[in-house]
């Protein structure tokens, strides 16, 4: 199944390009590839890093379509009540996504340049968390593979992206265990987001501005 999704994606992706072959972009090459990494936080007392590789193609000066493939993982603390019991929950995700993307940009005659856009594809998440303090002390959850979107601003300055973004990524259902003094189990459910927002730098291979003489 999860092959069947990233064979749609990528032929929507080619299909884009070619349906666009007579809107060709003229003042910069049309393809190019981005190599990036950053910083990734899920919330105010997460942490975490994020890295992958996005090929894009300008079917105008100033939109794109791209075919984004990213890794991150995410460190959080949480602190919540079940059952009259409070835990400190530190839990890990490990999220792998592939989207179709695309940007719009602010200005189609400088090799500087402001963008905002988006994207929409899947998302493969594995989490879990440890528990401590008055509370249980271990909860697992399985992997997911959903729908997940990106939405995201930044900038081009030559050969090097510099943007902040927001991953929409599926949620997961950690499930606590505890044992009370008469010996007995308890399972809690807790649904978790795993959404990040990042900030990140990337660099072009390929790509460029064309027309050197009209920068400003």
């Amino acid at each position: 199944m999860k092959k069947i999704k990233i064979s749609s994606l990528v032929l929507i992706f080619i299909v884009t390009i070619s349906i666009s072959k007579n809107a060709f972009a003229q003042n910069y090459t049309k393809f190019k590839g981005h190599l990036f990494a950053g910083y990734a936080t899920p919330g105010i007392k997460g942490a975490g890093l994020y890295a992958g590789c996005e090929p894009s193609y300008l079917i105008k000066d100033n939109i794109s379509v791209g075919f984004k493939v990213e890794k991150a993982i995410t460190l959080n603390k949480f602190r919540y009540n079940i059952d009259e019991k409070i835990i400190d929950d530190i839990r890990i995700s490990l999220i792998q996504s592939i989207l179709l993307t695309s940007d719009y940009y602010f200005s189609s005659e400088s090799p500087r340049r402001f963008f905002a856009g988006g994207g929409l594809g899947y998302a493969f998440v594995m989490s879990g968390a440890m528990s401590g303090g008055d509370s249980p002390n271990m909860a697992m959850s399985g992997a997911i593979n959903n729908v997940a979107a990106l939405i995201r601003v930044g900038a081009e300055i030559e050969y090097f992206r510099f943007t902040l973004g927001y991953n929409l990524t599926p949620r997961t259902t950690v499930t606590y265990t505890d044992v009370d003094t008469n010996n007995n189990t308890t399972y809690t459910k807790k649904k978790l987001s795993n959404s990040y927002l990042n900030l990140g730098v990337s660099i072009f291979i390929g790509g460029g501005y064309k027309k050197k003489s009209n920068t400003i």
